[in-house]
């Protein structure tokens, strides 16, 4: 049986991932810090920050004493830098260090995209004020803010005009540096560009995801998901998707072809990539962003009961060096959302779930927050869960999603 090392940190939206890779078949050890729930999933789960390289490189040797590892997977965004050590330090498959911290770098990436001549924003960096009010002078309003490193679009911003950009820049920047302490980038990122902050233009239009798999460089597309609501800000949460996409053919074209040099460009060899676009009125094609990983909240269960490609399954083949099955059937229609409450507080009661999980057409339902929990809302908080519907079309998904969207009620004090 082989032995894979899970590299996570906490993040219960991750629980089918778990789920799948326990059905696998292989003996599994968890690289986590404070792990609780995620312990039934594993064979040995070990105590360990991942937050720090260096404390995932030293654990990796310790746990080689006594352990044969033959692969490594990552299930969180955050995770895959200290995954890519680990895999460095037992000499298994994964993508290079430096190949992860391009991925989760946003200016980086940035620049490796342009190097291919891979369309995106206008972007570039400012520590101070003044230095972010003579850049949005050339890039002209509205422009998006955002931290160089993070995730769940927290911390992340339009601004209209100079007079947001005065009153949000600063207030941006601390809640960068104090949400993201924890990354196990950040302190690389400090060091090489100390608190600044990314500018981006602003692109109108709507937003798509790309779900792919590449093996010896070769990637193969596996879904493609329609952001089904507005992202206009001022906030960007990502609420609604949908896939088979709606998108004509050109379209959908371009977007593979895109995804595809995407990956060339941060050199990303083997693994799953979750890639984002934004797509003008004109059908222009923008690259948002790559993550090294797959999809969060509700993508992996979309992509298994559309397509009947299990992400989990072909990230755990790559990692012990097997080539992964694609073996597609036809598309189905599903879609998931990211729900939230209606405002900040301590959630007292969550009524419609049992109604929820009796709809035969429910596929997922995984509740982030909880009685008792704490919640906040965006640019603080990611959704506090999702649920994952399926129809004969895409209408019916939109109904089904609407019907569940009234069900559930998230109480607060």
């Amino acid at each position: 049986m082989k032995t894979i090392l899970i590299v996570s940190m906490y993040n219960v939206s991750r629980k089918s991932h778990y789920e799948a890779a326990r059905r696998y078949g292989a003996r599994l050890i968890l690289f986590m810090k404070n792990p609780t729930w995620e312990r039934e999933y594993v064979d040995l789960a070990i105590d360990v920050d991942t937050e720090n390289l260096e404390n995932t490189r030293k654990a990796v040797l310790e746990l080689m004493k006594t352990e044969k590892i033959d692969g490594v997977i990552p299930f969180t965004e955050h995770s895959v830098p200290a995954a890519a050590a680990a895999a460095h330090v037992l000499g298994v498959p994964f993508i290079s260090e430096e190949t992860a911290n391009i991925c989760r770098n946003k200016y980086l990436m940035r620049k490796a995209f342009l190097e291919r001549s891979i369309p995106c924003p206008k972007f570039e960096i400012a520590k101070t004020i003044d230095e972010a009010k003579n850049i949005c002078e050339n890039f002209n309003y509205p422009i998006i803010l955002k931290p160089l490193i993070g995730g769940g679009s927290l911390a992340v911003r339009r601004i209209n005009n100079e007079e947001e950009l005065i009153y949000y820049f600063e207030i941006l920047q601390k809640m960068a540096l104090e949400e993201f302490e924890y990354d196990p980038l950040y302190k690389r990122t400090i060091e090489e560009f100390g608190d600044s902050m990314l500018i981006e233009s602003y692109i109108p239009g709507k937003e798509v995801s790309v779900e792919s798999i590449t093996v010896d460089g070769k990637t193969t597309i596996l879904a493609i998901h329609d952001k089904r609501l507005p992202m206009q800000g001022p906030y960007f949460e990502e609420l609604y998707f949908s896939t088979p996409s709606l998108y004509n053919e050109e379209i959908k074209s371009k977007l593979c072809y895109l995804t595809k040099e995407a990956n060339k460009a941060l050199n990303i060899k083997i693994g799953a990539t979750h890639t984002e676009f934004r797509i003008d009125e004109l059908g222009n094609v923008i690259i948002v962003e790559t993550g090294a990983r797959i999809g969060g909240g509700g993508i992996y269960k979309s992509v298994l009961s559309s397509t009947g490609i299990d992400m989990v399954d072909c990230i755990m083949d790559l990692s012990i060096g097997k080539k992964p099955k694609l073996d597609f059937i036809n598309a189905k229609p599903i879609g998931f959302y990211n729900f939230f409450s209606e405002g900040e507080g301590t959630i007292k009661d969550i009524k419609g779930l049992d109604e929820i999980r009796a709809n035969e057409k429910l596929v997922e339902l995984i509740m982030y927050k909880n009685i008792g929990d704490k919640v906040y809302m965006p640019p603080n908080s990611i959704a506090h869960g999702h649920f994952t519907v399926k129809g004969d079309t895409i209408d019916d998904v939109d109904k089904e999603v609407e019907k569940m969207l009234k069900t559930i009620k998230i109480e607060l004090v």
